[in-house]
């Protein structure tokens, strides 16, 4: 399983999935303007929000700043002010931090040894921030003089680069040697792998308090595709970090540099920028740069230079402090874990991109698309997968992100015409062939799990010199209960002949000396 939560290894790694993206031949080019980005509340006001917004009967009165009381002088004087408040919202910044290291991380490696050229995108269709809120006192409390009511909040992207557009090289070059942003010809711009895990990571926001977020444009900058290609030719150290990681980006997608490298000179950049940051002239954002300033330095101190360890840690390997590297993580562990990531992010593209698909089918030859179509979809898919099996079921409910909702409850909102649509003799079938297509897409990556598992396998133990003999007999030796194993069956299971169980890579993990999470991934268990 994969993470990007926890950086600090005293800490529990989540089990909420963040996980890697490909690009290939087979891609789906999904459009630049469809981009899209989620948003969720500040957890500081969380209740009230919820409470506020459940009420709310238009989208403009959701919009509408939030009434919170005030009880006490002490509260008065802390939520009066706009330095204090900052304290307030020490948590959310730490854990916005983290966001943003591990969405880089899982970026980096979505483009390494790719053939695109990476630029930064804009981001539109973006869903509106989060309300603000306004202090009210209590009968009998005052609030101090030249007292700020009000907390303004905005959609803090947890993404350095929130959307990443995506090029052919061989196209961009052309282009690009053209020399001027305005010449004919320009390619088509791709959202990269639009609707996978890694783009609603790194296009997610948080709604935090607006000093967060303007706090993080100090630190990225504005730079946009034309400037940071066509703009004045900066050094390293000029950059802010957007235009940074870009290069760091496309330089992977190069191979000129490795995920891990490009990682840690992401850490160190981030770093710097926050501590030239740290006397900030606006008191508030000061605030906000000495708790970054903190937090950037313990996670550096907690790994004492290592970005393996943090990168081993990030991405569920749990390889425990200070412990003796006895597997080459870089030659041998990592590579195969990009390359399953990258897999399963591709099948989420193209679970995606095969519902839009879907959706246009359908929707041939109507003349208006009727209210409520996308749920009506949803209702559909939903219905049909519970027919198959129970992996394919909860693929949908995992991207549909059902949160309890019954299909009952999801008709009963859906408009009528909109059910009839997808309920037609054509439309049923034209569903059930993709919920088929999709479990076989199922069945390919479990298969292409197994090859991870068992080609890792022999590469650790060709790595350490053990032949297909002696790890049989160092097999049976340590597990005497279990199936005998001998050279020839060890021969199929790394040549892919047979799939690995978990018990039996449990045994192979412990026969080899190496953390079981080596193996896993887990994708099977959460689909995608």
């Amino acid at each position: 399983m994969y993470t990007n939560i926890g950086m600090r290894l005293s800490e529990e790694v989540s089990l909420n999935a963040h996980h890697f993206g490909i690009d290939g031949k087979a891609r789906i080019v999904w459009d630049a303007k469809d981009n899209n980005s989620p948003s969720v509340f500040d957890a500081v006001h969380q209740r009230e929000l919820e409470d506020h917004i459940e009420k709310a009967r238009t989208q403009k009165e959701a919009q509408k700043p939030v009434q919170v009381k005030v009880e006490t002088q002490e509260k008065a004087a802390l939520l009066t002010d706009p330095v204090a408040r900052v304290e307030i919202s020490r948590n959310a910044i730490i854990e916005h931090l983290e966001e943003r290291i591990g969405a880089f991380l899982m970026q980096i490696i979505d483009c390494y040894d790719t053939d695109d050229h990476y630029t930064i995108g804009t981001t539109v269709n973006q869903t509106q921030s989060t309300p603000a809120v306004h202090f009210v006192p209590e009968e009998g409390i005052q609030f101090p003089e030249n007292a700020n009511t009000k907390m303004e909040h905005n959609a803090a992207h947890h993404g350095t680069i929130p959307c990443l557009y995506a090029y052919d090289r061989v196209e961009w070059t052309a282009w690009r040697a053209k020399g001027s942003a305005k010449a004919d010809g320009k390619p088509q711009a791709r959202i990269y792998l639009k609707n996978s895990d890694t783009y609603y990571q790194n296009n997610a926001c948080t709604g935090l308090a607006s000093v967060i977020n303007k706090v993080d444009i100090v630190i990225d900058g504005n730079t946009t595709e034309r400037l940071a290609e066509f703009g004045a030719q900066k050094t390293e150290d000029e950059m802010e970090l957007r235009e940074f990681s870009i290069g760091l980006l496309n330089q992977a997608a190069r191979r000129e540099i490795t995920p891990l490298e490009g990682f840690e000179r992401f850490l160190l950049k981030l770093q710097l920028l926050i501590h030239q940051n740290h006397d900030h002239p606006k008191p508030d954002h000061r605030a906000v740069f000495q708790i970054l300033h903190g937090e950037i330095d313990a996670i550096q101190q907690q790994y004492q230079g290592k970005t393996k360890e943090c990168v081993a840690h990030l991405m569920g390997l749990h390889l425990p402090p200070g412990a003796p590297e006895t597997v080459n993580l870089d030659a041998l562990v990592f590579p195969r874990h990009y390359r399953i990531i990258r897999q399963k992010d591709l099948y989420q593209n193209q679970l995606a991109a095969r519902i839009d698909i879907l959706s246009e089918d359908i929707l041939e030859g109507t003349e208006r698309k009727p209210l409520t179509f996308p749920k009506a979809i949803k209702t559909a898919l939903m219905r049909e997968a519970s027919l198959s099996s129970e992996k394919v079921h909860k693929l949908f409910q995992r991207y549909y992100n059902m949160n309890g909702l019954t299909l009952v409850q999801m008709e009963q909102e859906t408009y009528k015409p909109a059910l009839a649509l997808v309920r037609t003799p054509r439309s049923q079938l034209l569903i059930k062939e993709m919920v088929h297509d999709f479990s076989l897409y199922l069945h390919n990556f479990a298969v292409d799990e197994s090859n991870f598992r068992s080609g890792l396998l022999k590469e650790i133990r060709d790595a350490r010199n053990i032949s297909l003999r002696k790890f049989s007999r160092m097999h049976n030796t340590q597990f005497p209960d279990a199936h005998s194993l001998n050279r020839e069956q060890l021969r199929r299971i790394e040549g892919g002949c047979v799939r690995t169980s978990p018990d039996m890579v449990e045994r192979f993990a412990a026969v080899l000396g190496v953390p079981i999470s080596y193996f896993n991934t887990n994708f099977s268990d959460v689909i995608f």
